[in-house]
Order: structure tokens, then C-alpha cells, then sequence
């Protein structure tokens, strides 16, 4: 072994636990490390459980989580030992966001588990559905140990459940109402099912003689929101029975989620019927969220009267319940349900609270305007194209299309429109009969000059207003333009 110089180690103890390194045969160097070996010091329980006492009192009473976690992460090999402890660790950590450290306590020490581990596990699990919300589209695909999508959280939350099963642990209404949220985000509903089917099963078994207790309202709004999200109206209407059943009075947060997924699924009026069943039953008392979700039912249906009464609920307070989809919400469904004055009243509305006027009611608007042309210059019309000036007049310029057809649908292929699509030329002869010639003329300018037989029709309808009026030179400029 020329070249190579063989290296002998005598390695000897001191009484200061250093170690001494001798190198022999050829270099004329001693080398002292000194590599200290620290013990993990055993503690006893009666220590161990002063320091979680201690931790709580920093975490929960004193509400510093960081130094209750100072207190309890160094003793991390005696906590995982014994369930009362290990859950102390986890709430710590989750209080202070440490999500990889409980994911790893979790993963690599499942032996000691109880009910507050389950419903921690599950609060991780709930942590990182929140983690991977609050995260835009371009760091969600970011490679992490920890699960970054809903269907991988889902993996580690049943997980966490089976192997509960397996010790005899019964899922608490905490564990499934959170595993409900993660089963309505990942598209998947039975594993919920199956941890439903086994808590009754359990409460059966366990009260044989008594009536067993059942899910609270929040694993109920919680199963709801994922059956709708799901599109599993059935189970959806099978949860409601069963709440009716138990007589669990419904939070306006479920309400809300029912009344989402019945419009969601095209069927707003069962909603409808359900917020009406609920209210004539406990009187709830509803919030802003469930506001808009009724207003957009409302808008889907088409149902005016309705709408109404929603907008009298709102007036009760304005500056909690008013939003700016719910008025436009409520806006569309009396333009649909042809409550014009009650629409030119809400719009004036979101007017004085500047609030954007989106192009849903402008084309529901063009829809009604074309709809009557062959009604002549009515009261009835009139009060639309009026209310037509009024939505339209704060309109960007270059957000409006009018060379979207009725169905929203943009021809930008250099397509002519079809006659039937052509509403514009009718609201412009429409505004010119009312003496709204002015504004007739700013309709034509902000019309693209691609589509020539609308324009010059247009142009033509209004340059022959100017010139009864007596603006020949402005009728002149228009047409140049």
C-alpha cells in the first residue's frame, strides 16, 4: 500500500467523558478532539407531568405557546411515551404552527394514541387544508415531506383514523365534522361515511339501554357542506331527515351550505324551500353569507318575490348584511322576475356604495330590452331602458361587450352576429325615442368597429335623431367616426 500511511486509533477515555485521538506511524502531531456524547437524562413521570402542567398553564392560562414549547420539545423522547404528554407536545406545536415536527411525532411514534390524539391528528390534517387554501396556484405544487393537496391529506388523515380503530378508539364529532371538510375538498365522501357508520355503531354498542348520542350540528354542517360539494344531493337530504329526526336545530351556516349545493346543482327552489322550512321552524337569525346564498338562489330561479323579502331582511342592518354580490344577486332576480322599479331601486343602491355592476345584469337588461321591442315606448319599457342608462352609465369602457351574444359568449373570430343577437341596434333606436340621444351616442362609440352592419345601423339611427333635433354638425362628426 505505497503512498497510503496506516492510521492507528487508540481511543481513551478520561473521566471528563472526552476522547482522546492519537495518530501514530509518521506524523509527528497529536490531535485532540474533544467530542462531547451528551446522555439523554432519564426523567421520572412525577417530573414529566409538572412540566406539562407547567407547559399547559404557559399555553392555555398564560397564552405564550413558545414557551410552553421550549418546555416540552427537549423532552420530546419521555413525551411519546405516555398519550397525556405526547398530546400536550402536539398542541403545543400546533398552537406555534410547527406542522412538520407534529407530522413527524405523528408518524414516527403511533404506539401511544387516545381520543386527543385522534382529534389533534385531525387538527393537523385541518391545518394543512388550511396551508394548502391560503397558498396561491404557483407554490402549490411546491415538493414537500409534508401532504401539499387534498387527496394526500385525506391519505394521512384515514391513516390516522384506522390505525385509532384498531386500538378501540371511537371517532368524536370533532374527528368527523374535520374529516368532512378535507372529504368535501378532495371529492371524496365515503371515507366520512365510514367513520359515521362506525361512531353510531360504537354509541349503539356502548348505550343499549339508553338513546345513544348523536353527531352535533357542526358534523352535521360539516357532512352537509361535503355531500354538496360531492353533488350528493340524496346524502345531502338524508343528513337534513336525520337532523329533523334528532331534532338538531340547524345553524344558518348549514343552511347556507344546503342552499349552495341546491343551486349548484340547478335546483334553487328546494333551497329555497329549505331556508323557509328552517326559519318557520327556529326562526333563524340569518348572516351575511347565507343572504347572498339565498339572493343568488333567488337569481337563479327567478324569483322576485322572494328576493324582496331577503332585501327587507337585509334593510333591518345594512352596513353588516349589505355585500356587493348579494345586491347584484338580488338585482338580477327582479330584472329576471320583471320587478323593474325594485330593480331600479337596487341599482341606484349600489350606485351610492360604488359597487361594480357586472355584465350578468347588463345582458339580462339587453335580453328584456329585445324581448319588448315590438311593445313599443311603454311605461314598462321605458322604466327598463331608464334603468339600462342607469346601470350602464359608470361602466368601463373597455370591459363592456356588446358584441357578446345572450349567452355570454364573446364572437371574436370575426364572426358576424346573428340577427337575433343584434339587441344593441334595438337599445339604441330605443334610447333615441326616449330623448336619450346623447347617451345613444356614446353607446355607438364604444361599439368595435369590427362589426360594421351593427355600427352602421347604429350610426345611422342616431346621425337621423341629430338631424331632427337640429345637430347636423354633430350628426356629421358621428358620421366620420
Amino acid at each position: 500500500m505505497s503512498g497510503n500511511c496506516f492510521v492507528k486509533l487508540c481511543v481513551s477515555c478520561s473521566n471528563d467523558n472526552s476522547l482522546r485521538v492519537k495518530l501514530k506511524q509518521g506524523v509527528q502531531c497529536d490531535v485532540k478532539a474533544k467530542i462531547t456524547s451528551k446522555k439523554v437524562r432519564r426523567i421520572s413521570v412525577k417530573e414529566l407531568s409538572g412540566i406539562v402542567r407547567e407547559s399547559r398553564r404557559w399555553r392555555v392560562d398564560l397564552k405564550v405557546p413558545r414557551r410552553s414549547e421550549q418546555l416540552l420539545w427537549n423532552k420530546r423522547h419521555t413525551c411519546v411515551q405516555y398519550s397525556w404528554a405526547l398530546n400536550e407536545l402536539l398542541a403545543t406545536l400546533l398552537a406555534v404552527n410547527k406542522l412538520e415536527q407534529c407530522f413527524d411525532l405523528l408518524s414516527k411514534y403511533p404506539s401511544v394514541v387516545n381520543i386527543g390524539t385522534l382529534n389533534l391528528s385531525m387538527r393537523l390534517a385541518s391545518a394543512l387544508l388550511y396551508e394548502w387554501n391560503s397558498k396561491n396556484d404557483s407554490t402549490k405544487c411546491i415538493t414537500s415531506k409534508l401532504p401539499n393537496n387534498p387527496k394526500r391529506i385525506l391519505h394521512f388523515a384515514v391513516s390516522q383514523l384506522n390505525y385509532a380503530l384498531k386500538q378501540g378508539i371511537v371517532p368524536s364529532p370533532l374527528s368527523i365534522s374535520i374529516l368532512a371538510q378535507i372529504c368535501a375538498h378532495a371529492q371524496r365522501l365515503r371515507p366520512v361515511l365510514i367513520a359515521k357508520s362506525v361512531f353510531e355503531s360504537k354509541q349503539q354498542q356502548l348505550h343499549e339501554n339508553t338513546i345513544p348520542p348523536t353527531l352535533d350540528v357542526v358534523a352535521y354542517g360539516a357532512l352537509v357542506y361535503a355531500a354538496g360539494r360531492c353533488n350528493r344531493i340524496d346524502i345531502m337530504e338524508r343528513f337534513l331527515r336525520e337532523m329533523g329526526r334528532h331534532d338538531i336545530q340547524p345553524s344558518a351556516k348549514l343552511i347556507c351550505g344546503a342552499v349552495e349545493s341546491y343551486s349548484r346543482s340547478g335546483a334553487p327552489e328546494r333551497g329555497l324551500a329549505v331556508w323557509e322550512s328552517a326559519q318557520n321552524l327556529y326562526s333563524i337569525e340569518p348572516d351575511s353569507r347565507l343572504l347572498a346564498a339565498l339572493s343568488d338562489a333567488c337569481a337563479r330561479a327567478s324569483d322576485a318575490h322572494r328576493a324582496l323579502h331577503i332585501f327587507r331582511r337585509i334593510q333591518i342592518n345594512p352596513q353588516q348584511l349589505l355585500r356587493e354580490p348579494t345586491l347584484h344577486a338580488l338585482t338580477l332576480a327582479a330584472v329576471r322576475g320583471s320587478r323593474f322599479r325594485f330593480a331600479m331601486r337596487l341599482v341606484r343602491i349600489a350606485c351610492m356604495n360604488s359597487f361594480t355592476i357586472r355584465y350578468s345584469l347588463i345582458s339580462s337588461l339587453l335580453d328584456c330590452i329585445r324581448y319588448t321591442h315590438g311593445e313599443g315606448i311603454g311605461l314598462r319599457r321605458r322604466i327598463i331602458l331608464e334603468l339600462f342608462v342607469l346601470t350602464t352609465r359608470g361602466w368601463n369602457c373597455s370591459k363592456i361587450a356588446f358584441i357578446k351574444n345572450s349567452n355570454g359568449i364573446e364572437e371574436d373570430r370575426g364572426k358576424k352576429l346573428s340577427l337575433e343577437d343584434r339587441g344593441i341596434v334595438q337599445v339604441v333606436e330605443s334610447l333615441v325615442h326616449i330623448g336619450c340621444v346623447d347617451y345613444a351616442i356614446e353607446v355607438v362609440s364604444r361599439l368595435p368597429r369590427k362589426n360594421v352592419d351593427d355600427l352602421s345601423l347604429s350610426s345611422g339611427i342616431v346621425v337621423g335623431a341629430l338631424c331632427k333635433l337640429g345637430r347636423e354638425s354633430d350628426g356629421m362628426v358621428l358620421a366620420r367616426g
